[in-house]
């Protein structure tokens, strides 16, 4: 996928994400939330060419990619490195750790992954050096 691709997938992701929060799904939301940051690291980092970085097989891989080439580089500040592994941890323990998520964490994932997002969106709007 591209970095176009990505960022709609990204955004179709917040969308999900709002609309499960809506529905009282705080789990949902705050996976979707996620995944939107998910999809827009990944086209950060196929943007800023390292596309070998953004099929990084686990998310920490992805993560830590983030940080490496983005963060350090300036790209990407560190409080946005930081909100996605923040919210990372957020939906594990949703998806997979059964620990009910508050209405507040989810809202807070729903608004980081917008700020993420958006930033991301501006990043690869801009052609790459």
């Amino acid at each position: 996928m591209n970095p176009a691709e990505l960022m709609q997938k990204a955004t179709r992701s917040l969308k999900t994400a709002r609309l499960a929060f809506e529905d009282g799904d705080v789990d949902g939301a705050a996976s979707r939330a996620y995944y939107g940051m998910f999809n827009a690291a990944r086209a950060a980092l196929i943007h800023a060419g390292h596309e070998e970085a953004a099929e990084a097989k686990t998310h920490s891989g992805l993560i830590s990619a983030v940080g490496r080439y983005l963060v350090k580089s300036g790209q990407l500040s560190g409080d946005h490195g930081r909100s996605l592994n923040e919210i990372c941890q957020v939906r594990i323990a949703a998806d997979y750790l059964g620990v009910p998520i508050s209405l507040e964490e989810a809202e807070a994932a729903i608004m980081r992954a917008e700020a993420f997002i958006a930033t991301i969106g501006r990043l690869v709007q801009k052609t790459p050096e």
